[in-house]
């Protein structure tokens, strides 16, 4: 992000300071934690090309990236935009601040399912990572996965 463009400005506003290397070090750290998990290969494509097209606005990024993980596992749900911000949500489905990487999920039903993990043999399965680790771990599994986490078995 650029320096000072964050304080008040819509989302769609924000934008990236590409005079950083940002992309190329996460996607070393990402090789350097996941070039042995199962679907590396299959998807390190995908996401090294999102990661590194230069997108002005840190929405882009995160559209782009929300697009690829949907066609990625199958996922299709419509995508919609708002054009104002509501404090407080009046939709069952509102998760702006029930997911957050500092606490455990809040969304109702969800549950962190247990499933193969690269270094999982050595510090057992660490719930939360990111949908980069279920993918990379799980492959076409990812969806199945987040369905039954959801409580959604028979989808």
């Amino acid at each position: 992000m650029l320096r000072g463009s964050f304080h008040k400005t819509a989302i769609r506003d924000l934008r990236i300071d590409n005079s950083r290397r940002w992309p190329e070090l996460h996607l070393r750290g990402i090789v350097s934690g996941y070039s042995a998990a199962p679907f590396f290969e299959f998807y390190f494509d995908m996401i090294s090309g999102v990661l590194s097209r230069r997108h002005t606005f840190l929405l882009d990024l995160n559209s782009e990236a929300l697009e690829a993980v949907c066609r990625a596992t199958g996922i299709d749900v419509p995508v919609g935009y708002t054009d104002r911000f509501e404090q407080e949500g009046t939709r069952e489905n509102d998760y702006r601040y029930r997911i957050t990487p500092k606490k455990a999920s809040e969304i109702p039903g969800y549950r962190d399912l247990p499933y193969t993990q690269v270094f999982g043999d050595k510090q057992g399965f660490v719930a939360g990572l990111s949908i980069i680790d279920m993918l990379l771990n799980n492959g076409p599994g990812t969806r199945a996965l987040l369905l039954r986490s959801l409580g959604a078995d028979n989808c």
